[in-house]
């Protein structure tokens, strides 16, 4: 396989000083939001979470990358998942809220750090815990599956989990993901489909990442599919 990464920009801007107490504001405002959303998994959804192995990659669309964060601390151990978020000065502020949360973070792109970021992530499954990762971000196209995802399960020979949650009270964002926010109080389905990597034929990049994206594609409601990508 070529390699998927890129390794020019070596920039990681972070989120210091007086801004980290607006940080800390914005997590109390946003944890009161998340105590009001009901999650109900689906019948294979509750199965996969609960038979899930440590360590895993999980997988998660980026237009529910807020939604994620409130899932994986109902249903996994948050201080065993480190996020992949972009390097970037706007990233910067969606990784802080990831850390105030207990989360670790890793920071990489395909187009900055993105091999120290893999070996990180490697690092991390190889020592026990999770790592979660947007296939599709952090710039899209929307609902694409990057090379990236691919190498990790591929390096690291850990198991993918799909992970998602669809809401028909929610607000879209006018961003490139359409970014998904339920409102207050609404009910998030919860969906999720195991994949050993044992069932991935990593030889056929093409078919692997087909596989894969086809199975992301299908947690989602079948109108949003139906969207442009």
């Amino acid at each position: 396989m070529k390699d998927p990464f890129n390794t020019s920009g070596k920039a990681v801007y972070e989120i210091r000083g007086f801004r980290r107490y607006l940080i800390r504001t914005a997590v109390w405002l946003l944890q009161l939001y998340f105590a009001t959303l009901r999650t109900r998994p689906t019948e294979s959804a509750a199965e996969a979470i609960r038979n899930s192995p440590q360590p895993k990659i999980f997988l998660v669309w980026h237009n529910r990358s807020l939604i994620a964060l409130e899932l994986f601390k109902r249903y996994f151990e948050p201080e065993r998942i480190a996020c992949l978020i972009s390097p970037s000065k706007a990233a910067a502020w969606e990784a802080a809220v990831f850390e105030e949360l207990g989360f670790k973070v890793v920071r990489g792109s395909s187009s900055r750090r993105g091999i120290q970021a893999t070996r990180e992530m490697v690092r991390t499954l190889r020592s026990g815990n999770d790592v979660g990762i947007s296939p599709d971000g952090p710039s899209g196209p929307l609902y694409s599956f990057q090379r990236g995802a691919l190498a990790l399960g591929q390096l690291s020979r850990a198991p993918y989990l799909v992970l998602n949650a669809n809401c028909r009270s929610a607000l879209r964002l006018p961003c490139w993901d359409r970014h998904l926010i339920p409102l207050p109080f609404s009910r998030l389905e919860v969906r999720a489909e195991a994949i050993p990597t044992d069932a991935i034929d990593f030889s056929d990049e093409t078919a692997a990442i087909e596989s894969l994206r086809a199975a992301c594609l299908r947690q989602l409601d079948a109108a949003e599919t139906a969207a442009p990508t």
